[in-house]
């Protein structure tokens, strides 16, 4: 389960929680977004889009502490 904790802009900090697990994870990430696009004849409207697995370490990372996550929350720009 993913939980937003801080938004400003196009950054985020959501915590990942696991069921029967007492171990978090919180995900850095920097919010993309697409201006609408068709794909196979149906029209996709405009949205934010989640970073993929390819832009891991690029625009989005896994930290183990929330105090890693807000530093790497604070040295991105939004």
């Amino acid at each position: 389960m993913y939980t937003q904790l801080k938004r400003d802009g196009k950054r985020a900090i959501f915590q990942q929680t696991r069921p029967g697990s007492a171990v978090n994870n919180y995900e850095v990430v920097k919010i993309g977004r697409h201006n609408g696009y068709t794909m196979g004849g149906c029209s996709i409207e405009p949205a934010e889009t989640y970073p993929g697995s390819s832009l891991w370490g690029i625009t989005a990372w896994t930290c183990s502490s929330i105090d890693d996550a807000m530093r790497r929350y604070d040295a991105l720009n939004s």
